[in-house]
């Protein structure tokens, strides 16, 4: 019989964390398990072994927090797992989590679930896209700013969301040089009208301005109302072909640019990660402001499947 939990949390990012945390303060026995070598998951994603930071970031500060804090608590861990399936025994009242990992058992019991599997990026498919080089947001984080990696020499970026920015800034710390970053919308007419709401999420403006003071200081332009056409290349990417685009993301003909890169990065935002609530049957509703496809949840938050 493999060990039971009141309670299995799947994912060990930033709400994993912070629902393990909470539970375990609350007496609730409780596992954490997460496919990635630490907690902390692509938003608080750790740094490789040997590495050092001298100037932290908020962000970094608040994800070591986060880590000592389940550290501390009798929480058991299972890193570097994955969980491949979960499901009941006709005879079983708990769910049965199978994991595979090095260091974790084949599968545990859990009276109750809690899914944190987080977002996954949004790819759009282009002519060229299966082209060594082109990449998404999130890989690209992954090559800069986790990794400390520059995985191209000159790239451009294109797509739409905040995480263009960010890329942008971490390659350009990286020593990859962008040479554009093509923002499909236009986001001031838009944008205007939530402006006063902006007002309350002033470390996210900061870090905006963080950014484009690099994208700034290296020259990089911010080109609102372009997006990649094509990724030209034999056997890796060698140019790319941008355009201006209209209200719907149609190109205008007449306004394509080619430009010489080793490096796309494309990123139209995140969707969520529903691999497991789906998986277990949950009701799904498609939610466009969410990005896709989310579980449906009542105002607990749980599934349509009690105990979820």
């Amino acid at each position: 019989m493999s060990e039971i939990f009141e309670l299995a949390v799947i994912g060990a990012g930033p709400s994993g964390m912070e629902a393990a945390i909470s539970a375990a303060e609350a007496g609730v026995k409780t596992v954490l398990i997460d496919n990635y070598p630490k907690a902390g998951g692509q938003y608080y994603r750790a740094i490789p072994r040997g590495f050092h930071i001298i100037n932290k970031t908020k962000t970094e500060k608040e994800g070591e927090e986060l880590s000592e804090a389940v550290n501390k608590l009798p929480i058991t861990r299972f890193y570097n797992t994955l969980t491949w399936g979960v499901f009941k025994e006709d005879d079983d009242k708990d769910w049965i989590v199978a994991l595979y990992g090095k260091d974790a058992p084949k599968n545990i019991h859990a009276q109750k679930l809690i899914l944190a599997n987080g977002a996954v990026d949004m790819p759009m498919a282009f002519p060229g896209w299966t082209l060594p080089g082109v990449m998404t947001c999130g890989a690209a984080l992954i090559f800069s700013k986790h990794q400390r990696i520059a995985p191209g020499k000159r790239a451009i970026i294109t797509g739409t969301g905040p995480l263009l920015l960010s890329a942008a800034a971490h390659l350009i710390e990286a020593g990859v040089e962008v040479v554009s970053v093509c923002e499909t919308s236009r986001l001031f007419p838009k944008g205007m009208r939530y402006a006063i709401t902006m007002l309350g999420q002033w470390d996210r403006l900061l870090e905006g301005a963080k950014y484009f003071s690099i994208m700034s200081r290296h020259h990089t332009p911010y080109k609102m109302g372009w997006s990649i056409i094509e990724a030209k290349g034999a056997e890796h990417v060698e140019e790319a072909v941008i355009a201006k685009v209209d209200d719907m993301g149609k190109p205008i003909q007449g306004t394509e640019q080619t430009i010489k890169v080793d490096t796309i990065v494309s990123g139209y935002g995140l969707s969520p990660n529903i691999e497991v609530a789906n998986m277990l049957g949950c009701e799904l509703e498609f939610q466009y402001q969410r990005g896709g496809w989310v579980p449906k949840r009542d105002e607990n938050l749980q599934t349509s499947i009690s105990g979820v």
